[in-house]
């Protein structure tokens, strides 16, 4: 019996599959003005406040064949082990708002989950031995590493020799790489993460004339009491993380969720060296 036609497979496999070698030129420009138009990214606002959202997370691929539970501290490296939904979530929420000259839904609408869109990452790989980047707590949840896609539209950036990782790249270095953090010490922390993310040259494929300026991206806002909340939970891990390198018990008060809840089985080495640069990166913050 012949195999049914999968619902949202059509267009999906004729753009991969099909237009991608009858018309390649046609395939390029058709996924470049989807990601251009479509994509949504976090203001620069917010990039300059918080630029690593969740600076001990990480995405490890192998969490569950580990035997590790989401939200645990990794007993090795003491980092917090996610399958991405941090980074998923951090669009959610009653304060966040999509500001759009170019596309009129979105405007001043909300992502939720549900509503279709995926939380991409840009950079897959880095540096020479290409290191999964998800893998890296300094790029995971760094700002210009994310973009928030319609799931029609994030398949493209999957397709083996795709073009789209590339323009993505060019998209965030043109929006976050110009802005300067208020404090010397962040913007060292900063410039470390692009120097991983920029350590091998990406392929220019937006011509200059054509590359967007900031009022053209669509550009979600609304982010403060999410950054207050978020800083607050960090001090906590800092502090705990600390402790626990010193070899003194983690005071119950800090014990508020499964991370600091397992950290006492790391590596107390590595939890004091994560903890000391978790709190230099807080005191770095505006």
């Amino acid at each position: 019996m012949p195999d049914a036609i999968k619902k949202g497979m059509a267009l999906r496999k004729y753009i991969q599959d099909d237009l991608r070698y009858d018309d390649f030129p046609f395939f390029f420009q058709v996924s470049f003005r989807f990601i251009l138009d479509l994509a949504i990214w976090i203001e620069p606002e917010a990039y300059k406040k918080l630029p690593i959202f969740e600076p001990v997370a990480y995405r490890d691929q192998n969490w569950k064949k580990l035997g590790f539970v989401r939200g645990q501290a990794n007993p090795s490296t003491a980092l917090l082990v996610d399958d991405n939904t941090y980074v998923k979530n951090y669009m959610n929420g009653g304060t966040r708002f999509i500001s759009s000259k170019k596309i009129s839904y979105y405007n001043d609408k909300q992502l939720v989950s549900g509503s279709g869109f995926v939380a991409c990452h840009i950079w897959d790989e880095v540096g020479p031995g290409k290191a999964k980047a998800t893998g890296i707590h300094e790029i995971f949840t760094f700002i210009p590493n994310i973009v928030w896609l319609p799931q029609d539209v994030a398949y493209l950036t999957d397709i083996p020799g795709s073009p789209i990782k590339d323009i993505l790249k060019q998209l965030s270095v043109n929006l976050y790489h110009g802005e300067k953090m208020a404090k010397t010490d962040l913007q060292l922390i900063v410039d470390a993460s692009w120097e991983k993310l920029l350590e091998i040259p990406h392929n220019q494929l937006i011509p200059k004339k054509a590359i967007p300026n900031r009022d053209e991206y669509n550009l979600m806002k609304g982010f403060d009491s999410a950054i207050d909340n978020k800083i607050s939970r960090h001090m906590g891990h800092a502090e705990a993380l600390i402790e626990h390198g010193n070899g003194r018990p983690i005071p119950p008060h800090l014990n508020t969720n499964k991370y600091v809840g397992t950290m006492h089985l790391t590596d107390p080495a590595k939890a004091r060296t994560l903890g000391l640069w978790l709190e230099e990166y807080l005191n770095a913050l505006p």
